[in-house]
């Protein structure tokens, strides 16, 4: 059943949608951030490599609706929870096609590239990644650089929970349990997912713009549009997000309490993002 909307927004729908899923499985300020950012850039395509329990599609699908439609892409395993009926409650499943895959999103990335490969060039499809899926160095470094092919130029490539580690999760899947029985102590309390991205996505010389916050990397992949509004508003919904104090759905302390890592002091004393 679709959600009522008294007020004509279309993210309103969506917050009525996503109180069903539990937390700490859904952080509903960055996905509403996602959202408008997809509708600021005005996207058209957009790759989702971790659908989970479904919060951050609706978003992206809405801020897709919002440009007068367009298609999410959302990548999974097998294994994860069914979405579609949060979807057709936010009015968005006919925006988004689903992908479910076995074992990794990097086999349904292949056959993506292999599917719009012309001669000895892959095509590329997408204007947006949103990275929120395996957090282990293996499968994202590896599906950056395929994400890389995929993306067209201008595009954007953000991942979260740059934060995260197999040692700190409270919440790991039985999947995840066993990845993390194979790893060493160092990899299970190592932050994989800011790893690849200071290590591989800012060090390639094919993206033009990165913006690395606490918890949230962005990057641009190099294209002939300016890309200075864009960056403005990531700052903003950034700024906005750390005042309200909530990640992965769980409430935290403000960015005044963060650490000084991937931060740089502003003249007046507040915190900038390191970019590139």
């Amino acid at each position: 059943m679709l959600a009522s909307d008294p007020q004509g927004d279309p993210f309103a729908v969506v917050e009525q949608v996503i109180v069903r899923i539990p937390r700490p499985e859904h952080d509903p300020v960055f996905s509403r951030a996602l959202g408008q950012f997809v509708r600021h850039v005005g996207a058209r395509d957009v790759l989702e490599l971790g659908t989970g329990h479904g919060g951050s599609a609706c978003w992206l699908a809405t801020g897709l609706r919002l440009n007068g439609g367009g298609t999410l892409t959302t990548i999974d395993r097998d294994t994860a929870p069914a979405v579609t009926p949060l979807l057709e409650s936010a009015g968005v499943a006919d925006l988004t096609r689903i992908v479910r895959t076995p074992r990794s999103y990097t086999s349904a990335l292949m056959h993506l590239i292999q599917a719009n490969t012309t001669g000895d060039r892959c095509n590329p499809q997408f204007d947006l990644c949103f990275v929120d899926g395996a957090h282990n160095w293996d499968t994202d470094g590896f599906a950056f650089f395929l994400v890389e092919k995929l993306l067209r130029p201008g595009g954007w490539l953000v991942f979260d929970d740059l934060d995260w580690s197999y040692a700190t999760s409270l919440h790991l899947s039985p999947v995840d349990a066993e990845v993390a029985r194979l790893m060493s102590p160092e990899e299970q309390s190592t932050r994989q997912v800011r790893d690849v991205f200071e290590l591989l996505v800012r060090q390639h010389p094919g993206f033009d713009v990165v913006r690395q916050f606490r918890f949230h990397g962005w990057a641009r992949k190099a294209g002939p549009q300016d890309s200075t509004d864009a960056s403005r508003l990531i700052d903003e919904l950034e700024a906005a997000g750390e005042l309200v104090g909530f990640q992965n759905g769980a409430q935290t302390e403000p960015s005044l309490t963060a650490p000084a890592g991937p931060w740089s002091q502003s003249p007046s004393g507040g915190r900038r993002p390191i970019s590139r």
